[in-house]
């Protein structure tokens, strides 16, 4: 990846990094939450998916709320 891409990718994650920090002990962890939630903002619009019973909007609650415990 050019480094002008990794530059901005990290610039992009870096908000959450205190946000999941308060609450996540495990550097691991917090990382993962950053890139699911960094791509999730970024790519929602380009994920087709059939959620089953559930709309589009409560699947991205679910997903507002499990990021966050």
């Amino acid at each position: 990846m050019p480094a002008m891409y990794r530059r901005r990718a990290a610039c992009s994650a870096s908000p959450g990094r205190p946000l999941f920090g308060s609450f996540c002990p495990d550097e691991g962890d917090v990382e993962d939450r950053c890139m699911l939630a960094f791509s999730l903002r970024i790519g929602n619009h380009f994920i087709a998916a059939d959620h089953g019973g559930h709309s589009r909007a409560e699947v991205l609650e679910l997903t507002r709320k499990w990021l966050l415990r």
